[in-house]
């Protein structure tokens, strides 16, 4: 995570050396909460009721435990092909890093 803002945050991909921004109004299956007090810092939860995301099934892989998203925090995401005009990258929060 190289930046954050209220309802997005900006990651750096290494290994596609892609940055882009991702919006978590895009992840209905989860549920975030800005930290005011504490600027650039957001904690993310799954939605309870076992939502999917919609791209084939949950890609969630945190469990229930909270997730905090801050400046240079390692994360998991998926990077998805856009099938769509214009062709571009959607990146997806999965959860916390495990590696």
């Amino acid at each position: 995570v190289v930046s954050v803002g209220e309802k997005s945050f900006t990651v750096f991909v290494p290994s596609l050396g892609l940055s882009t921004r991702v919006n978590l109004e895009d992840h209905e299956h989860l549920i975030y909460e800005p930290i005011e007090e504490i600027r650039k810092k957001i904690i993310v939860r799954r939605r309870g009721g076992g939502a999917e995301d919609g791209e084939g099934g949950p890609m969630w892989t945190g469990g229930s435990e909270p997730l905090e998203i801050r400046v240079f925090a390692k994360i998991a995401v998926a990077c998805i092909c856009k099938e769509t005009s214009p062709i571009d990258v959607i990146v997806k929060l999965v959860g916390p890093w495990s590696g």
